[in-house]
């Protein structure tokens, strides 16, 4: 196994545990990658309880959890403080890598899971839209096996994000 891929796995494997822990899609996308390649980040539990609202496209079955997780890491991963510096139309290499990864992410997200939309990942996977504002949809949606279902979207998330964010040698690009 390469490093490249060592360091996937153990960020799917951290994922699936917060997922199994009862954090939800967005956190443990976002858990999975942070435990990974950023594990002493002072702002962990900041982003992860930010991140909260972020599962079922903000229950409105929006943008899906699993991406929202992943965009919320590149942001961490390739943020330029810029109240330290003054406003350029310059932005920083690192700044135009974060913004072409995130694009680039959202991209092959919609490659694979069909859509970037929640609910209709969710028409994919369980077969029907549920609606996530409504409390009796989401139990409905929980007891039809979203907790498995949802793992794919979670493991989907963090693997796009590894294959963007780092070189054949498992090194972290643009950093």
């Amino acid at each position: 196994m390469t490093r490249k891929e060592e360091r996937t796995e153990n960020a799917v494997k951290k994922g699936y545990e917060s997922f199994a822990n009862s954090f939800n899609c967005a956190q443990s996308t976002l858990a999975g990658l942070m435990h990974e390649f950023l594990p002493d980040d002072p702002c962990t539990d900041a982003l992860l309880c930010a991140a909260f609202p972020l599962a079922g496209g903000g229950c409105r079955n929006d943008t899906c959890g699993g991406l929202n997780g992943g965009l919320v890491f590149m942001g961490r991963l390739y943020h330029k403080d810029e109240t330290k510096t003054p406003f350029s139309m310059d932005p920083s290499a690192r700044a135009v890598r974060g913004f072409g990864a995130a694009t680039e992410l959202a991209d092959r997200f919609e490659e694979k899971m069909g859509s970037t939309q929640c609910g209709h990942i969710h028409s994919g996977i369980m077969g029907k839209e549920y609606d996530l504002a409504d409390p009796k949809s989401v139990a409905k949606f929980y007891m039809d096996g979203a907790k498995d279902d949802c793992q794919a979207v979670v493991e989907t998330g963090i693997r796009l994000v590894c294959d963007l964010i780092m070189d054949d040698e498992g090194n972290v690009i643009g950093l």
